[in-house]
């Protein structure tokens, strides 16, 4: 695996982990999807992935974001003690 492929491959599983972030997406939703979608469109812009290769994280992000408007906020241990 040559450097390029390396670098891709890295950079998408940073991607990734962003996108299973429960604790982001479900705490901070805008911050979450905008990371997304800034990642790809950055890794988009250096060359790492093609224009469709973004489009496709894009719209994985989006649905992510949708998902977690879905269920709303993570309501921790601290939120319980105060009701």
């Amino acid at each position: 695996m040559g450097t390029d492929d390396q670098t891709k491959v890295n950079e998408l599983r940073i991607w990734h982990d962003v996108l299973e972030d429960k604790n982001l997406s479900l705490g901070a939703p805008e911050y979450f999807v905008a990371t997304l979608r800034t990642h790809a469109e950055v890794l988009e812009r250096l060359g790492i992935i093609t224009t469709q290769e973004c489009f496709e994280l894009k719209k994985h992000a989006d649905a992510a974001y949708e998902h977690a408007i879905e269920f709303g906020p993570i309501e921790t241990d601290e939120d319980e003690e105060g009701k």
